[in-house]
C-alpha cells in the first residue's frame, strides 16, 4: 500500500458496493488495515460486524487469518488458516503478504509436513 492507507480505505469502501461477498470481505479489509495502524477499537468494532454478518454469507479465511494475526491473535489465525488440507495453504508459501505468518513454529510445522517447506 505504500503508506497510502486512507486511499486503500476509500477503495475498500467503494466495493462495498458491489454484493455481500465483496461487502463483507472489503470490511475485513478496512478492518485489517485499522489493526495495521494501531486504531485496535475500530478494527474489532468492524470485526464484530464481520463475524455476525459471516454467520449470514462466507468470508474469506485468508482475509480474515490476516486480521486476527495483525490483531495480534495468531492462535485464531492459524486455527482458521493452517488446516492439513485447506487450499490457502499453498498461498502461505507464495504471498507476502502472509510473510509474517511463515515465520511461526506452527507454519513451518504445517508446511513441512505438506512438503511445501523448500
Amino acid at each position: 500500500m505504500k503508506g497510502m492507507y486512507d486511499e486503500a480505505i476509500q477503495e475498500y469502501q467503494k466495493d462495498r458496493s458491489l454484493g455481500e461477498y465483496s461487502s463483507i470481505n472489503a470490511d475485513a479489509l478496512i478492518c485489517g488495515t485499522y489493526a495495521f495502524l494501531g486504531k485496535v477499537d475500530e478494527a474489532r468494532s468492524i470485526l464484530n460486524h464481520v463475524l455476525e454478518r459471516s454467520k449470514k454469507g462466507h468470508i474469506s479465511k485468508y482475509l480474515l487469518s490476516g486480521v486476527y494475526f495483525t490483531l495480534g491473535e495468531t492462535g485464531k489465525a492459524f486455527e482458521l488458516n493452517l488446516k492439513e488440507h485447506d487450499r490457502m495453504l499453498f498461498s502461505l508459501t507464495l504471498s507476502p503478504l502472509l510473510d509474517y505468518m511463515r515465520s511461526d513454529p506452527r507454519a513451518k510445522a504445517v508446511l513441512k509436513k505438506m512438503n511445501l517447506d523448500k
